[in-house]
């Protein structure tokens, strides 16, 4: 009687959560294609015109836009950075850090804020803040 019953509760769990339909599928020639690669926005932190500026790479630009879940990669050009962010959700964290000739690169947090996100960018060479706009911005649409 406790096999029946064992094989009548594995008998409804298999109708109710049916396991085959993997292999139909892999070999009924349709295929899944795995996600995109989320967008990455490069960013530099370099010296123009005697001023620590934080500029979309390879461009004077300084306002990012970018959405939740989508990836800001810094790049330190001649000095430590150091990060503030106001909104702790963006990036998972208060304050980051980047080495000179090294890349942070961080993914933004599925619960940041929308719109304008300022933060701060401290040069250690000169002991200065970075500009961007006045403090630098990612917008998140």
């Amino acid at each position: 009687m406790e096999k029946f019953v064992w094989l009548v509760m594995i008998a409804l769990f298999s109708v109710a959560f049916p396991t085959s339909g993997g292999e139909e599928m892999r070999n009924s020639g349709t295929q899944i294609a795995p996600p995109p690669p989320p967008v990455t926005h490069e960013l530099e932190i370099k010296k123009i015109n005697n001023r620590w500026k934080v500029v979309i790479q390879g461009t004077t630009t300084t306002t990012v836009k970018a959405k939740r879940g989508e990836r800001i990669v810094w790049t330190a050009k001649g000095t430590d950075a150091y990060f503030q962010f106001i909104d702790t959700t963006l990036f998972g964290g208060f304050t980051k850090s980047v080495k000179a000739g090294q890349k942070l690169n961080l993914p933004i947090g599925k619960f940041a804020k929308l719109g304008t996100n300022v933060y701060s960018v401290f040069c250690y060479a000169e002991k200065e803040y970075a500009e961007g706009d006045s403090p630098p911005k990612i917008i998140i649409e």
